[in-house]
C-alpha cells in the first residue's frame, strides 16, 4: 500500500447519495486509470483535517484479515489528524461485474467494521471511468447467480457459496 497526500475540499451541505458523489467528482480530479482508494478524513463540523489518501496495492478482493487492516490503517490517520468522520472513494479502472462485487465487499466491511468506536463513515462512492455512483450494496448471502461469469458452481439453481466471512 502506498499513499499520495491530496487537498480537500469541504463536505457538502446535504448529504444525500448524488452530492457525496458530487463531491467526489471534484476530489478525484485525474484520470480514471488504476484501481485505489480514496480516503478522506473530516473534523467535528465536516471540514477536511488532513490531505486526501490515496491508497494503492489493495487485494482487488479483500480475504482474511484485509478489511481489518485497511481499518486499522484508517482508524490510525484518523487518530493522528483528530478525525471525527471518513469518506471513501473506490476507484476502478474497469466496469465488470467483479469488480462491483469487489467494491461491494471492500464496502460493506469497512462500514460494518467502522460502526464501533468514536469515527463515523459519512459515505462510499465508487468511481469508475463511467462516472462517480453510491457505492454498491452486498447481500447478506451471496449465492452462485451473484457471481459474475466465469464462476460458475456445478448444479443447477441457486447455491450457497461457503465462503470465510472476509471482515471479520
Amino acid at each position: 500500500m502506498t499513499t499520495t497526500d491530496r487537498t480537500v475540499p469541504p463536505l457538502p451541505a446535504t448529504s444525500s447519495e448524488s452530492a457525496l458523489a458530487q463531491w467526489a467528482s471534484v476530489v478525484c480530479d485525474e484520470p480514471c486509470d488504476e484501481d485505489l482508494a480514496y480516503v478522506a478524513f473530516f473534523d467535528r463540523g465536516e471540514y477536511p483535517c488532513a490531505s486526501v489518501i490515496r491508497l494503492r496495492g489493495l487485494p482487488r478482493l479483500p480475504y482474511g484479515r484485509d478489511v481489518a487492516s485497511l481499518e486499522r490503517v484508517v482508524r490510525d490517520q484518523a487518530s493522528d489528524v483528530r478525525a471525527r468522520s471518513v469518506v471513501l472513494v473506490w476507484q476502478r479502472e474497469g466496469e465488470t461485474p467483479l469488480d462491483d462485487l469487489a467494491v461491494a465487499t471492500w464496502a460493506r466491511g469497512l462500514d460494518e467494521r467502522l460502526r464501533r468506536g468514536p469515527l463515523t463513515l459519512r459515505g462510499q462512492v465508487r468511481r469508475t471511468p463511467g462516472g462517480f455512483d453510491p457505492a454498491p450494496r452486498l447481500p447478506g448471502q451471496i449465492t452462485a447467480t451473484d457471481l459474475p461469469e466465469g464462476f460458475d458452481l456445478p448444479g443447477e439453481g441457486p447455491q450457497l457459496i461457503p465462503m470465510r466471512n472476509p471482515y471479520h
